[in-house]
């Protein structure tokens, strides 16, 4: 699974740092009481071996702003995964990881859709392919507010967004 992750906080981001702040695995997992109540001992631990940065991102900031402003937290990885939204997906995380990785994109977006949602793979700077191989061009669109997950294979990938 995913033990790494980078949060870009803007509007409320007091209230996601006082979450895991304050977190308590008790609340997330089973858990046995003990000693008249006194003692919560968590069954299994859900996040022991995660990694999470908070990174405050600015309150009006769109995703290339946000990822621009990360980026000295990607390090040396080669790949990454952001999700722009507060919102859950039900994308098959590890076989759209796994058809990424046959392809010779450089970066892959997929809007919010549910079944109908497409693939964007991007090439290269001024190419793109929809999800069934269909080529088109790259152009600069308002991105809307929906969840878009971006996978790259590098986060040199960042220096094709416009601040």
């Amino acid at each position: 699974g995913h033990k790494e992750f980078i949060l870009c906080l803007g509007y409320r981001g007091d209230m996601i740092r006082e979450y895991f702040l304050n977190y308590n695995e008790c609340l997330s997992n089973d858990f046995v009481l003990s000693n008249g109540g006194r003692t919560a001992q968590p069954i299994q631990s859900d996040m022991q071996d995660w990694r999470i940065t908070f990174v405050d991102t600015g309150l009006h900031a769109n995703i290339a702003q946000r990822l621009q402003k990360v980026r000295p937290y990607l390090g040396d990885d080669e790949e990454f995964l952001a999700n722009y939204s507060d919102g859950l997906s039900d994308l098959p995380l590890d076989e759209h990881i796994k058809r990424f990785r046959q392809k010779e994109s450089i970066a892959s977006f997929v809007p919010r859709g549910g079944i109908n949602r497409n693939t964007i793979e991007i090439v290269s700077k001024t190419r793109a392919a929809i999800m069934d191989g269909r080529w088109g061009r790259v152009s600069r669109q308002k991105c809307p507010n929906s969840s878009i997950n971006l996978r790259s294979r590098s986060p040199s990938f960042l220096g094709l967004l416009s601040r």
